[in-house]
């Protein structure tokens, strides 16, 4: 029993290094020079807004 809390304990300390190595070699993504952060949500926007607009008929 002495020896499972010292092996649990670099067990857990392994495991977080290794995760924290994997999370360091993925990096951050790099952004373009065009891009903002919202964009997804406008074309997202744009898109249920057309599907709306296509669905209603028109009224003259």
């Amino acid at each position: 029993m002495e020896i499972l809390i010292p092996l649990g304990t670099m067990a857990l300390v392994l495991l977080g290094l290794e995760r924290n190595a994997r999370r360091a070699r993925r990096g951050f993504p790099v952004a373009t020079s065009t891009f903002t952060a919202h964009d997804h949500r406008d074309r997202d926007a744009e898109r249920v807004r057309d599907e709306l607009r296509a669905r209603t008929p028109e009224r003259a």
